[in-house]
Formats: structure tokens, C-alpha cells, sequence
């Protein structure tokens, strides 16, 4: 949980002394009510202390801690009664920032291609959110990451206030190798005949694959050049031209 509060109007620190390196652990510490809270000057000294968290919770001590559950804008405020019965209340808004990130993610479909994408959602924080899929080298403030290649990426998400989710390991796949093909055919028996045949056999990419050859097919072919567009399960595809049958020579015999 991280924390930010401020104390401008009083006396004693402005700012949180309790920040870690990335974030607020979400406790309020130092709340001295003498010390930061409230001056009581030159009269007699306070002798009562009543904390109001803002969460359903209290405390009755000059010196309170208090850790927060769960993220959200809370009004503290401390109420002191001095030995003659003369009260005095402050407060002050205080807001906790507990950022999470979801993460929805698109692996590379097609072997060395860059066709990969992460989407990032924020919530828990104080808007608005910047989000970075570099461990925090560069950010957006979209959260939609495109055209990525395979490969591991950490995200982390900032918000208004300088507080970081946890990072998570984001990891894009692609294919194990690239959609190629081989071929084999049968030319045709002689000049007239149409019954020449071409087999395409793809491997790599991502199975099932799929075969067009236009408006004709591969069998029951005549002598002349083909093409194929070859396709697999994530439609990566490619176009193979220039497969001739051949006449083979004929002879007539009498």
C-alpha cells in the first residue's frame, strides 16, 4: 500500500518520512500531535488526544501510527482538549495509492514479425495513470503497446503520485520457425494432356495450413505455369509462383 499526505498548513514536516525506494508502505508515522499536528503555544499543554482515521478507526495517544487497508482518499483528523477543557480540531485529506496492473497480452504470430501487443489496465491508484513495458524507461499514457516483437517485457504502471505497481514479466512468443514449403509434381504425358499435378507441403508457422490455387487446382493440370498462396492457423501466408509442368516427349508408334 503507498501513501501520500500532506501537512502544509501545519506546523513540522510537509512531506512523508516513511517512502521506500519505489513507493509509500502505507503507513502513517510520525503523526506527534504536539510536534507536527498542533501547537499549543504558550497555554496549558494538551492532555487529550482523539485520532480519527477516516476508516472507521482511532487511536487516543500523542503519537499514532496507522496503516491503511486498502486504497482511497480518507480524512484524518485529530481532536486535542487541553487541561482547561479548551478543544482544538485539525485535519487533513490524505490519499492511498495501491496501483495494480492487468495485463491482457497478444504473442507474434508470424515468425520474426513484430505483430505482437500488450494492454495494460490500472486500478487502485490516483489517476492519471502512465504505464511502461520496460521496466520503467519510457512510458505511455495509453497503456495499448503495439507492432512488438517476441520477447520478455516488464510492466510497470506509475501514478499522479509517484507510486509503482509490482513489475510483471510480460513474455511474447512466435512461432518456432518460419512458414516454408516444398514441392513435388507429376508433368503432364504428353503436349494435349491435362493430367500433370503439383503438391505443396508447408512446415513451420502455426498448423493446420491451407492451399489456394486460384480458380483451378493442383491435379488434372495441363502443361503451364501455377501459383499457390499458402496459409497457416494465423494467417501468415505466402505466394509461390512459376510451377511449370512439362510435356513430356511422346511417341507414336506404327
Amino acid at each position: 500500500m503507498a501513501v501520500y499526505y500532506r501537512l502544509d498548513q501545519l506546523a513540522g514536516s510537509t512531506t512523508a518520512t516513511d517512502k521506500s525506494t519505489n513507493s509509500f508502505d502505507g503507513t502513517l508515522t510520525n503523526m506527534d500531535a504536539v510536534n507536527v499536528w498542533s501547537t499549543p503555544g504558550a497555554y496549558t499543554p494538551e492532555v487529550t488526544y482523539k485520532w480519527n482515521f477516516g476508516d472507521f478507526t482511532g487511536g487516543t495517544s500523542q503519537s499514532e501510527s496507522h496503516s491503511y487497508t486498502s486504497a482511497g482518499t480518507y480524512i484524518v483528523s485529530l481532536s486535542t482538549k487541553d487541561a482547561t477543557g479548551c478543544p482544538n480540531i485539525v485535519k487533513e485529506t490524505i490519499v492511498v495509492s495501491n496501483v495494480t496492473a492487468s495485463i491482457e497480452s497478444e504473442s507474434v504470430k508470424c515468425f520474426n514479425a513484430n505483430n505482437g501487443s500488450i494492454t495494460v489496465t490500472a486500478t487502485g491508484g490516483v489517476e492519471p495513470y502512465s504505464y511502461s513495458i520496460d521496466g520503467g524507461t519510457s512510458y505511455n499514457t495509453t497503456g495499448m503497446f503495439t507492432d512488438l516483437n517476441a520477447g520478455s517485457y516488464t510492466v510497470i504502471v506509475t501514478d499522479a503520485i509517484s507510486c509503482e505497481s509490482s513489475a510483471q514479466n510480460v513474455v511474447l512468443t512466435q512461432p518456432a520457425s518460419e512458414l516454408v514449403f516444398s514441392t513435388s509434381q507429376e508433368n503432364v504425358v504428353c503436349s494435349d494432356d491435362a493430367n500433370g499435378s503439383i503438391t505443396i507441403t508447408a512446415t513451420g508457422g502455426t498448423a493446420p495450413y491451407t492451399y489456394d490455387w486460384g480458380a483451378g487446382g493442383n491435379t488434372g493440370l495441363s502443361a503451364g505455369t501455377y501459383t499457390v498462396t499458402v496459409s497457416d492457423a494465423n494467417a501468415c501466408s505466402f505466394t509461390a509462383s512459376s510451377f511449370r509442368t512439362r510435356r513430356r516427349h511422346c511417341f507414336a508408334h506404327f
